[in-house]
C-alpha cells in the first residue's frame, strides 16, 4: 500500500497544478508533507511499537493511512490537501518504522539479505503498478480517485492485518516518549526542506529563504542536545559511532534523493512538455520499477554472500549513470530511450536496497534491530523528501530562467522545451548527488555490531 501510494501520487503531480492552479514548487509540498510527518515520527513510532507491540502499531497505522486515503478525495483546495496528505504520514510512519523489525526478527541473520530482497521484489511490484494504475485513473476520471478507489483496498488490510500477525506481549513499565526530539527533528526538517523549496522560486538571498535555513541550521545542536539527555531518545547517538551503519544511512539518503528526482520530474517532463497522456507516462515509469521487483529477490541472495560495500557502489553508480542520460534527453527524446535507461536505473536500485538494509540491520545488535529498521524507514523518507523539495526548486528556477532568456530574445525557448530543459538540469544535480553518496561507502570502515 505504502509504495503503490508514493509512485501512484507521483503521476498526480501534473493533474494537481492544473487542477489548483499551482506550479510544480508548491505542488511538491503535497508529497513533501506526507514525507515531512512520517519523517519525523518514524523513530518514535519505532519506540512505541517496541514498546506496545509492532503488529498492533503496524494494524493501527494501517487504519489512519486509510482514513486519511478517504479524506484526500475530499480536499477542495492544495492546502486542504497538504494539510490531509501530513495526516496520512502518521499512519504511514505507524506502518513503515516496525515493518523491517517484523521482518528482521522473523528471519536468521543469514538469511535477511534474502528476505529483504524478497520484501524489494513486493516494493517493486507495487513502485510498478502505480504510475500505470495512475494513469489509467487520470485518464477515465480524475485526482480525486487516485485516492478513492484505493480505499476499499485499505478496508481489506486492516482487518488482515489484525487477524494475520501474530501480537506480541508488552514492554512492562511506563512508556517514554521523546516528544521534545519529535518536534526538534520536524521543525529542523521542515525549515531545511522549506529552505531548499523555496530557494528556487524565491531566490537564495530571499530572507524568508535564509531565515528558514538559519532556523534548521540551530535545530541540529538543539536536537543533539535533547537526545544526549533524554530517558528514551528517538536516535540512539552511539549508532552512528559504526562507520557501517553511518555509511549505509548516508549513501541510503543519496539512493532515494535520486529515486524522487525520477519520480517527480518524469512525469511533468511526459505530460506538460511531450505532450504524453498520464496513462503513457505511467506505463513508461512502471519499468523504473519492473526491473528491480524482478532483480531484488537475487540481488538480496548476493547481499548474503558478497561485500555489502561493493553491492551498494556498483548499485549507486549504476543510479547515477542512468540519471545523467536521463538528464540529457530532449524534445526528441523516445519511449523506449526513456525505458531503456529507466530499466539501467532500476537494476541499480535493485542491486542497492537489499545489500543496503542488510547492512545496516546486521551492524546493530540484537536489542536495537527496531530502531534500526526505523532507521532505514527515515533515512528512505529523508531522501524522498529532500528529492522532491530540490527537484521541485531546481525545476521551478530553471524553467523561469529559459523562459526569461527566450522573453528577452537570446533564445526560442517555448513552455514546454523550457520545462524539459529545466527537468533535465534538476536529473542532473540529482545525478552528482547520487554520485557522491559513493564516497562514503569507499571511506567508512567495517565494525563489529556492538561497537
Amino acid at each position: 500500500m505504502s509504495t503503490l501510494d508514493g509512485s501512484i501520487v507521483n503521476i498526480a503531480y501534473p493533474a494537481f497544478s492544473e487542477a489548483f492552479d499551482a506550479d510544480a514548487s508548491v505542488v511538491a509540498w503535497v508529497g513533501i508533507a506526507f514525507f515531512l510527518t512520517s519523517t519525523s515520527l518514524l523513530l518514535t513510532m519505532g519506540w512505541v511499537g517496541d514498546f506496545l507491540g509492532r503488529e498492533r502499531l503496524y494494524t493501527a497505522g494501517l487504519l489512519v493511512y486509510t482514513v486519511g486515503m478517504g479524506l484526500a478525495s475530499l480536499a477542495l483546495n492544495v492546502e486542504q490537501l497538504i494539510i490531509i496528505r501530513a495526516f496520512q504520514g502518521v499512519g504511514s510512519a505507524m506502518v513503515i518504522s516496525v515493518g523491517a523489525a517484523i521482518l528482521a526478527a522473523a528471519f536468521d541473520p543469514r538469511e535477511r539479505g534474502l528476505a529483504f530482497g524478497l520484501l524489494g521484489a513486493v516494493v517493486g511490484v507495487g513502485l510498478a503498478s502505480g504510475p500505470a494504475i495512475g494513469g489509467i485513473v487520470l485518464d477515465l476520471l480524475d485526482w480525486r480517485a487516485i485516492f478513492y478507489v484505493r480505499f476499499p483496498l485499505g478496508l481489506i488490510a486492516v482487518p488482515l492485518s489484525w487477524l494475520m500477525l501474530e501480537r506480541g506481549g508488552r514492554v512492562p513499565g511506563a512508556l517514554q516518549l521523546d516528544v521534545l526530539g519529535s518536534a526538534l527533528l520536524l521543525f529542523f526538517l521542515g525549515g531545511f526542506l522549506f529552505s531548499i523549496n523555496q530557494a528556487g522560486r524565491l531566490g537564495l538571498t530571499s530572507p524568508l529563504v535564509v531565515a528558514s535555513f538559519v532556523f534548521s541550521l540551530f535545530m541540529v545542536p538543539m536536537f543533539i542536545w535533547q537526545e544526549k539527555r533524554a530517558l528514551r531518545p528517538i536516535v540512539d547517538l552511539r549508532m552512528f559511532h559504526n562507520p557501517t551503519f553511518t555509511s549505509s544511512v548516508i549513501t541510503l539518503l543519496a539512493h532515494f534523493q535520486a529515486w524522487a528526482a525520477v519520480a517527480f520530474l518524469l512525469p511533468f517532463t511526459m505530460i506538460n512538455g511531450l505532450g504524453y497522456t498520464a496513462l503513457r507516462a505511467g506505463l513508461i515509469l512502471a519499468v523504473f520499477s519492473v526491473a528491480r521487483s524482478v532483480a531484488s529477490p537475487a540481488t538480496g541472495w548476493m547481499a548474503d554472500r558478497f561485500s555489502h560495500r561493493i553491492l551498494m557502489g556498483v548499485g549507486m553508480a549504476i543510479v547515477s549513470v542512468a540519471l545523467l542520460m536521463l538528464s540529457q534527453l530532449g524534445a526528441d527524446a523516445t519511449v523506449w530511450q526513456f525505458m531503456g535507461i529507466l530499466s539501467v536505473g532500476s537494476l541499480g536500485s535493485a542491486l542497492f536496497d537489499p545489500p543496503n538494509a542488510s547492512s545496516i540491520m546486521s551492524s546493530v545488535p540484537p536489542e536495537r534491530l527496531g530502531m534500526a529498521g526505523a532507521s532505514i524507514a527515515t533515512g528512505r523518507q529523508m531522501g524522498l523528501s529532500a528529492g522532491i523539495a530540490l527537484s521541485g526548486a531546481v525545476l521551478a528556477s530553471r524553467q523561469a530562467h529559459y523562459l526569461s532568456a527566450a522573453s528577452e530574445g537570446g533564445s526560442s525557448f517555448t513552455q514546454a522545451s523550457a520545462l524539459i530543459q529545466g527537468a533535465g538540469d534538476a536529473l542532473f544535480v540529482s545525478a552528482v548527488i547520487a554520485a557522491l553518496g559513493i564516497l562514503p561507502l569507499l571511506l567508512g570502515k567495517r565494525r563489529s555490531p556492538g561497537a
